[in-house]
């Protein structure tokens, strides 16, 4: 299934204003696409944020240690699939909120 660029829009406008955690991704994919076998939603979702990563307009981080804000990862797309696959693995569910990665839009120059 290919990520709807609509989804991609309204993310990257709330990732703009907020944060957005891998999550909410995977529950847009479940509820707004249909996506249900856990398998295909994991799929979905890690084609989504290649995707919502490759638009260039978010980045991805972590909450940082010290509490104050997002620590982003400075790192290839395709190290940031890996590192996400990686720890979805060792979390053994469905990612919830403050679970993995989160998404805000691109700190201007």
């Amino acid at each position: 299934m290919e990520p709807s660029h609509g989804l991609i829009s309204e993310l990257t406008t709330e990732a703009r204003a907020d944060e957005v955690g891998l999550w909410l991704i995977t529950a847009k994919l479940r509820d707004e696409c249909g996506i249900a076998d856990p398998t295909q939603l994991r799929a979905a979702t890690l084609d989504f944020v290649r995707e919502f990563l490759g638009s260039g307009q978010v980045v991805a981080g972590f909450y940082s240690g010290d509490g104050n804000g997002i620590a982003v990862w400075d790192m290839p797309t395709s190290d940031v699939i890996s590192r996400i696959s990686a720890e979805w693995d060792a979390l053994g569910r469905q990612p919830s909120i403050g679970d993995i990665v989160v998404f805000v839009g691109r700190p201007q120059a």
